[in-house]
């Protein structure tokens, strides 16, 4: 008796429905999916008018709304060819195509010149990287490589370079951003205006086999997006409108991060001074008042969403005081501090935030101390505050008189990459994502912790 051979084509994947409504990472404009642009293909489509600087030669490729598509759902442009790229229809710039069918939460770093911002950005997307699969059961990677390609080249300068052993200076490892620089924005231009728009970093955090809701989780996950602004935008000057325009996405961050900066304090650094030496604090302070960032930041997401004077924005802010290595000492934290926690029965990490809490109270209090026009600013901002240390590279950076300074002659800071062992990065966008659905993070209490 012959075997039957059954012909029955095998179930396909579950296909996502797309979102009613989308928001482009690069301009914030809201619109239906269905008023997506696509990018041609032909080289002969070129000239975009919002794209290519005024009385320039013809370069963008051209963004239209198609009427023609082929039979796997793909546009054809004017010349016939399939074409495979979306653009906002505001902006015209490129957009991934996982934004028509995956919620995005915005995310937003403020802070002064030189507080650190991109180091951070570089240690957070590499720790979480690694603590989102290993300790939660999530793949956490870039949604847009090409939108990521600036953000890669930190974490590559920052651990995988070719000689991880040598000493490198601090200042080399990734440049101070500027606010004219080229790689984190672009420009377009609507009618008579230029805009200047900050280039997106998006990541998608989904649940892999690992996580035990996987099954009732399949298919679900969440873009992450934030950005790399240098500190003069979020400053306050007289003809603001390049910076208002620049730093939108604050208003509608889902969670604020203000980096704030110890060392450019005085009364801050000779604390730490006091308490650990002038070996561990890095070197002299520059002075910086940083509240100022957070007052005119305030004041820009109040212009933003109409809000009045003394309304507090709903939106959490996480003030993460930066350079922990060089002020450890005011505020010691040991391995009970540790803020992930398995809970029984679960296969992966919780958030603990009996130690987020507890961490955040005692530094809370210490910059009431040192600094408390930091908290006042910080609170008169929004309704709800944390306060959490960070080292993105887990020590202090020493003077080496191997590497000096061409036009002072003073010897310069160095680390050796194979050293850099970041710290306490990765929690304040676990502490984001823990209140964000899904519940990819889940956040848990223990009552056995003293307060």
């Amino acid at each position: 008796m012959s075997e039957k051979i059954s012909l029955t084509t095998p179930p396909s994947p579950p296909r996502k429905e797309l979102l009613g409504r989308v928001t482009c990472p690069h301009c914030w404009h809201s619109f239906g999916p269905e008023d997506v642009l696509w990018i041609s293909t032909h080289t002969d489509l070129r000239g975009d008018a919002r794209l290519d600087p005024p009385g320039s030669l013809p370069f963008a490729l051209q963004r239209f709304l198609p009427t023609r598509f082929n039979l796997n759902g793909n546009a054809i442009d004017a010349k016939g060819q399939v074409c495979q790229d979306l653009a906002c229809p505001r902006c015209h710039l490129q957009l991934p195509w996982p934004l028509l069918d995956t919620p995005c939460a915005f995310f937003a770093i403020l802070g002064s010149p030189g507080s650190g911002k991109s180091f951070l950005l570089g240690a957070m997307a590499w720790t979480l990287r690694q603590t989102l699969l290993k300790n939660f059961g999530l793949d956490f990677g870039d949604a847009d490589p090409q939108s990521n390609a600036t953000l890669n080249q930190y974490e590559e300068s920052l651990f995988l370079r070719p000689s991880p052993d040598r000493h490198v200076p601090v200042r080399d490892l990734i440049k101070k951003t500027q606010f004219t620089e080229e790689s984190l924005f672009d420009t377009v231009y609507i009618g008579s205006q230029e805009l200047r728009l900050p280039k997106p970093f998006l990541f998608e955090a989904k649940t892999c086999g690992t996580h035990p809701d996987a099954d009732k989780l399949q298919g679900t996950s969440r873009l992450i997006c934030l950005y790399d602004t240098a500190g003069e935008s979020f400053q306050a000057v007289s003809d603001d409108t390049d910076r208002l325009q620049t730093t939108a996405y604050i208003a509608r961050a889902r969670t604020l991060f203000f980096l704030f900066d110890p060392m450019q304090d005085p009364r801050f650094y000779m604390a730490a001074k006091e308490h650990s030496g002038e070996r561990g604090t890095g070197g002299a302070p520059i002075a910086n008042r940083q509240e100022t960032i957070l007052r005119e930041s305030a004041a820009r997401v109040r212009r933003l969403l109409s809000l009045n004077q003394g309304t507090l924005h709903e939106r959490p802010l996480v003030v993460v005081v930066n350079k922990w290595d060089a002020w450890k000492e005011l505020l010691p934290l040991g391995p009970e501090e540790n803020p992930l926690v398995v809970r029984k029965g679960r296969k992966v990490h919780s958030l603990d935030m009996d130690v987020v809490n507890k961490v955040s109270k005692t530094l809370r209090k210490l910059l009431a101390d040192l600094c408390p026009e930091i908290v006042s600013a910080a609170e008169s901002f929004c309704r709800k505050v944390v306060y959490l240390p960070a080292s993105p590279l887990g020590h202090t950076p020493q003077p080496n008189a191997e590497f000096v300074d061409p036009g002072t002659g003073v010897p310069l800071h160095t680390v050796r990459p194979c050293d850099i062992k970041p710290w306490w990065t990765e929690v304040p966008m676990l502490y984001a994502l823990s209140r964000e659905e899904p519940r990819f993070v889940e956040p848990v209490k223990r009552a056995n912790i003293p307060d």
